[in-house]
Formats: C-alpha cells, sequence, structure tokens
C-alpha cells in the first residue's frame, strides 16, 4: 500500500481496479494485489527559516521549510519512522519521484511556486496550501 497523508483535509481514495471514494484525512492507495506492507509520507509544520548569508533586504534571505515524515513496515528502510525538515524544492522533487515510481497511483498535485514568492511565501494561507500538496 502507499499512502499519502495531506493532514486536515478531505482527500480522494482509489485503488488499482479504478475505483476511488472518500476518506477523512489521509490518501490511500491500494494494489489489486492488497499486500501488507505500506509506506505513508506525510507533509506537514511549515517553518520560517532566515539565512545565515548577509542580506540588504530584511527578511531577504528567508524561506519555508516542511517536516517530511515517513512510516513503513518496509524491510528495506530499516525503520519504521523517519522525519525530515526540507525546502519546497525537494518536496517537489519527493512528488516527481513518486509519480515516476508508482505510475498508476495519484499523486496530490502540488501549487506552483509563486512568481511574487517574497510578497506571498509569509501569508500562512500560502504556507499551509503548499503543505497540503
Amino acid at each position: 500500500d502507499v499512502v499519502f497523508t495531506p493532514f486536515g483535509e478531505e482527500s480522494i481514495v482509489g485503488n488499482g481496479n479504478g475505483t476511488a471514494r472518500e476518506t477523512g484525512n489521509s490518501f490511500s492507495s491500494q494494489s489489486a494485489s492488497s499486500s501488507s506492507e505500506y509506506l505513508n509520507i506525510a507533509v506537514a509544520q511549515p517553518q520560517k527559516e532566515q539565512e545565515i548569508a548577509n542580506s540588504l533586504v530584511p527578511g531577504g534571505n528567508s524561506y519555508v521549510t516542511y517536516l517530511i515524515v515517513t512510516h513503513t513496515n518496509m524491510p528495506e528502510f530499516g525503520g519504521s519512522e523517519f522525519g525530515v525538515r526540507r525546502r519546497f524544492r525537494d518536496v517537489v522533487t519527493l512528488a516527481d519521484r513518486l509519480a515516476e515510481s508508482y505510475r498508476g497511483f495519484f499523486i496530490p498535485p502540488r501549487p506552483d511556486k509563486s512568481v511574487v514568492e517574497s510578497q506571498v511565501m509569509h501569508k500562512q494561507e500560502f504556507i499551509e496550501q503548499r503543505r497540503i500538496a
């Protein structure tokens, strides 16, 4: 099983045979074989960070990181829970690799990076939208 969890949002659940149903707070996708292994990846807890480099513009070197938490029972991972904090561009790479590795499964779309990121980046609503994606 592959489970994608956008916290606090209704999600559509699809399985390998093309059917879908709505669930509370998670996205779950099962193949027709329905093995007992699972992989759950969640993106949560946006946090504003400050780069150490000096900037002429106050707050000009700030960015947002997200906590990516993985829960699994797959033995090849060597553990059951992992967490790492990453920037949005890393979340984009993760989504691209998941889409490549799990063709046919629904990967929730992510919002585009804002052209006026410096003006919009720090709005909680925008940060929350990115976290959910």
